[in-house]
């Protein structure tokens, strides 16, 4: 159900986000958001 893909997945999402928030503040990514 989407309780399972929430704790299968929702961790590496997170990670992904905060990964790509990161890139975007140390200036590795040149976009505006």
């Amino acid at each position: 159900g989407v309780k399972d893909f929430e704790e299968k997945h929702g961790s590496q999402l997170l990670l992904l986000i905060r990964f790509l928030m990161h890139a975007r503040n140390s200036g590795v990514l040149k976009w505006k958001a």
